[in-house]
């Protein structure tokens, strides 16, 4: 058995796939991409319980690959 749990030939195609953009991950993880502007918000919903993470994008990177 392999340390993480996968075959390692399993384990390099999800590697492959999740550097290639060819799988949703803020999707597959139920993030949330805010920018800094919208962070006091974002840390409100945290502490009410939001059933999502919430992942900072500065510089807007995350709005364009999704």
């Amino acid at each position: 058995m392999c340390p993480a749990g996968q075959p390692p030939r399993r384990r390099r195609n999800l590697l492959k796939n999740s550097t290639n953009d060819r799988l949703p991950i803020l999707t597959i993880v139920n993030a949330k991409a805010i920018n800094p502007e919208d962070a006091q918000t974002g840390y409100a919903q945290f502490h009410k319980g939001i059933a999502a993470k919430l992942v900072p994008d500065p510089y807007g990177l995350l709005a364009k690959a999704a």
